[in-house]
């Protein structure tokens, strides 16, 4: 952080952090303000209401009354990642070292395999 001070009789300085010079004559900073809109109803008439067992922030829209976290968090694997860890396990790796080393219950690997119709080695 950089400080410039004036050479007059005021005592205002301009700083300079980050490539960003606020001066520090006016005491207002730039208000970052954000938007959400209704997933249901595309609204921007939401507030926060509480936070979800997850920790997530909830929204509640005064419009059409729904109560929902606005982005949540994809659940599940990806079917890149389904992908990747049922490969290691066509090469020759055992269960229980797939489930060691990508976190995959044995279970999970089962069930993946029965869907894409593949018979699990016991």
């Amino acid at each position: 952080m950089q400080v410039f001070s004036g050479g007059g009789s005021t005592s205002s300085e301009i700083l300079c952090f980050k490539g960003v010079v606020l001066d520090s004559s006016s005491h207002e900073l730039p208000m970052i303000k954000e938007t959400h809109e209704c997933r249901e109803c595309g609204s921007s008439n939401i507030v926060k209401n509480g936070h979800s067992a997850s920790g997530s922030q909830q929204y509640h829209c005064k419009d059409c009354g729904d109560h929902k976290v606005l982005d949540p968090e994809p659940r599940g694997y990806s079917e890149e990642e389904k992908e990747k860890i049922l490969r290691a396990y066509r090469e020759r790796e055992s269960k229980r070292a797939v489930s060691r080393i990508f976190g995959v219950s044995r279970n999970t690997l089962n069930r993946w395999l029965e869907k894409r119709d593949e018979k699990p080695s016991q």
